[in-house]
């Protein structure tokens, strides 16, 4: 049985927390401010996690390091800035399509290589939207110069936009290859 001491101390002690718990606001955070996950905003979350590296195995790095010189052969076939039949061609001629989306399930596994991922949906994403637009263009008559001028300045940058992600993938996996 408790004693009226007993019950007075234990009173005095939960007392005595609930008052620390009330004047110290970070009482239950046990991070500092600063670093508190879960008080940071997603754009520092996504800021702190560009800073971390992918390390590659071999295998890995020479697959990635294929894929870049694939796409990279591809889109040397432009033989003009408004011509871009020839990347057209290469991109339908191509297993592209399919490795990358072979690759993208593969990296899918990996742990924290979701970057890889992510580099190459966006190769992927705006090859589709290049022959997509090539398309377009194909089926726009001479009449709709608008239009047309429209859809090679997309076109345009969709090529600047692939050359971009696979020399930003390029870079990650020298980044994260060894040079023993």
């Amino acid at each position: 049985m408790v004693t009226k001491k007993q019950m007075l101390i234990l009173t005095i002690m939960a007392f005595g927390a609930f008052t620390a718990g009330v004047l110290h606001s970070d009482f239950f955070s046990g991070i500092e401010q600063e670093a508190n996950f879960l008080t940071a905003s997603i754009a520092e979350r996504e800021k702190d996690s560009e800073d971390l590296r992918v390390v590659f195995t071999e295998d890995e790095a020479r697959g990635l390091r294929q894929m870049v010189s694939e796409v990279r052969a591809i889109l040397s076939k432009s033989d003009s800035d408004n011509n871009y039949e020839s990347v057209k061609k290469g991109l339908i001629g191509s297993t592209l399509q399919s490795d990358l989306i072979r690759m993208e399930k593969e990296w899918r596994k990996r742990e924290g290589a979701w970057i890889v991922v992510k580099l190459l949906e966006s190769v992927r994403i705006k090859s589709q939207l290049f022959l997509q637009n090539a398309y377009l263009l194909e089926r726009l008559n001479e009449n709709q110069s608008d239009m047309r001028s429209k859809t090679i300045e997309r076109m345009r940058q969709l090529i600047v936009g692939i050359e971009l992600s696979n020399d930003t993938l390029s870079d990650k996996v020298d980044e994260g290859t060894s040079t023993d």
